[in-house]
């Protein structure tokens, strides 16, 4: 596995993530589980707010950043170190066999 490390990053380098659009409802479920503040919980009292409306809480924000981070690093692994893959038609349930393959065709990898 490569791993990057902090001298690998260079000033001044930008890499590019998503785009990710955000429901309404993604931001009311996040809201009501883990930041249930009024400009992220309830539309009407966020009209209230210095934001002037529904606002997606910071920590969701920054949890679909990591997420995209995390997903373009594993997509770069794959690339440099193709996984076993498979095509799911049904649920996989604990120790139940998944036929599998691999590919070194990074276009034609399938992650599941």
């Amino acid at each position: 596995m490569s791993l990057l490390h902090w001298e690998d990053f260079v000033v001044g380098s930008v890499a590019c993530y998503g785009p990710r659009t955000i429901t309404r409802e993604e931001i009311l479920a996040f809201a009501a589980e883990f930041d249930p503040q009024p400009m992220h919980a309830d539309e009407e009292a966020a009209r209230a707010t210095m934001l002037g409306g529904l606002a997606a809480s910071g920590w969701h924000t920054c949890a679909l950043a990591m997420r995209m981070m995390a997903d373009i690093c594993s997509q770069r692994e794959a690339r440099n170190h193709p996984a076993p893959i498979t095509s799911k038609t049904a649920p996989i349930f604990g120790s139940q066999f998944v036929p599998t393959a691999s590919s070194s065709d990074a276009e034609n990898l399938l992650v599941c």
